[in-house]
């Protein structure tokens, strides 16, 4: 994929329509934007900076498909943080999300961010709070993670590691049932290791 490519896959999630739009949004000419797109010039380093904003993304994808970012982490989507519920995670490539938020002391490199959204976990975590996923943290007994059921639906619940193979998924709001399930009718998503107040 060259940059030409990544343009216009950038530009068709972000549904601008066509480079007048993208002009618009970056204040580049169009005959510019319509150069990128077709392969003809590479944008210089101030037009890189005015696309990757109005694409959220960074120079680096732009140029090299990269999404060197060490200081920020991608925020996906939402968290369903009541039932489990049908739930993607926008498909974006690894490194990149609706918008990226400060990394502050996470150091799993693949860690994303998602909202939640349902009162499940409340008053622990509330709902349009942002929790932190580390892939790459073991979950333990009692830890809080996002799961994945077997029929396609996600949630944000405290894993309990029962006897015989069996998984329960606790909310901490008495409103909510437990979940008993098999341990193979689950995949954990990754680990909550953060907590954070949107604003």
């Amino acid at each position: 994929m060259e940059l030409k490519d990544r343009l216009t896959y950038l530009m068709e999630r972000r549904s601008i329509a066509n480079a007048a739009e993208l002009s618009r949004m970056t204040g580049l000419t169009q005959v510019a934007i319509r150069n990128y797109m077709r392969g003809i010039k590479v944008p210089n380093a101030q037009a890189l900076v005015k696309l990757s904003r109005a694409l959220t993304t960074t120079a680096d994808y732009l140029l090299t498909g990269s999404p060197k970012r060490p200081d920020r982490i991608p925020l996906l989507s939402k968290i369903p943080g009541g039932n489990p519920v049908e739930w993607s995670d926008g498909e974006y490539p690894a490194g990149f999300g609706e918008e990226f938020i400060d990394r502050g002391d996470i150091t799993d490199p693949n860690a994303f961010a998602l909202i939640v959204d349902g009162d499940s976990m409340s008053p622990r975590i509330k709902s349009g709070d942002v929790v932190i996923i580390s892939p790459n943290t073991p979950v333990t007994n009692r830890s809080i993670a996002a799961v994945s059921l077997n029929e396609g639906t996600r949630t944000l619940k405290t894993i309990l590691f029962l006897k015989n193979g069996k998984v329960l998924l606790k909310p901490e709001n008495e409103q909510y049932e437990p979940l008993l399930l098999d341990e193979n009718d689950i995949s954990i998503i990754g680990r909550v290791v953060e907590r954070r107040e949107r604003l």
